[in-house]
């Protein structure tokens, strides 16, 4: 078997053996008790900056490309400024047209029982939420601002995933693109959360994450 069909068969039984017993199920509203909490004031960048592994002290990085305060410093002629306050992450550079990077996928040090985000975004929706672990999709979920706030064009909204194990959040499939990112929480499984084989394999992501960030 080659390298890359070992890695996703890999991929799919881990998934399968780190889910909970219990139900998976999307979130509308931030993490409750969470463990950690990413609300881009930890560090300070400047407006624009390529924002890729910066936070991982914190537990999360982003990929492929999302910029630091995009369009310019916060609240300062910002199109997002009536709903959104304090330093945030997006995923344009500026309004230029096709500039917007998607899908905006989101990764945790080692995988996490429930993680919320949230965003500011043009309304026309619903967009796509994808939770992964090992780069395998384990649940899917079509979120809608009918959730959410609206202000003027512009839409807030809190989304994530409890439930499940997951590395990764995608987001993905926005009808106008420009989106931008502002706290971001997770819980770490609890110890009933996993079966014993499953626990082997959260044992061996988290060697994996520690030799990335390291």
């Amino acid at each position: 078997m080659s390298k890359v069909g070992l890695k996703t068969v890999l991929s799919v039984l881990l998934a399968a053996a780190l889910q909970s017993p219990g139900f998976a199920a999307p979130l509308l509203t931030d993490v409750v008790s969470p463990d950690g909490t990413l609300t881009f004031e930890e560090i300070v960048f400047a407006p624009n900056t390529v924002i890729s592994n910066q936070y991982a002290g914190q537990g999360v990085t982003f990929g492929p490309t999302v910029f630091y305060d995009p369009v310019g410093s916060p609240n300062v002629g910002d199109f997002f400024a009536p709903i959104h306050s304090g330093h945030a992450i997006g995923n344009m550079f500026g309004f230029q047209p096709g500039q917007q990077v998607v899908p905006i996928d989101i990764f945790f040090a080692s995988p996490v029982s429930a993680a919320s985000v949230r965003l500011v975004l043009n309304v026309q929706v619903p967009f796509t939420g994808i939770a992964k672990l090992g780069g395998v999709d384990v649940e899917t979920h079509a979120f809608s601002l009918a959730n959410g706030c609206r202000v003027q064009s512009i839409g807030c909204i809190t989304v994530g995933f409890q439930g499940i194990l997951f590395d990764q959040i995608r987001l993905t499939n926005f009808q106008f693109p420009s989106v931008r990112l502002d706290t971001i929480a997770f819980k770490v499984p609890e110890p009933g959360f996993l079966t014993a084989g499953g626990l082997l394999a959260l044992l061996v992501l988290r060697r994996r994450a520690t030799r990335r960030y390291h």
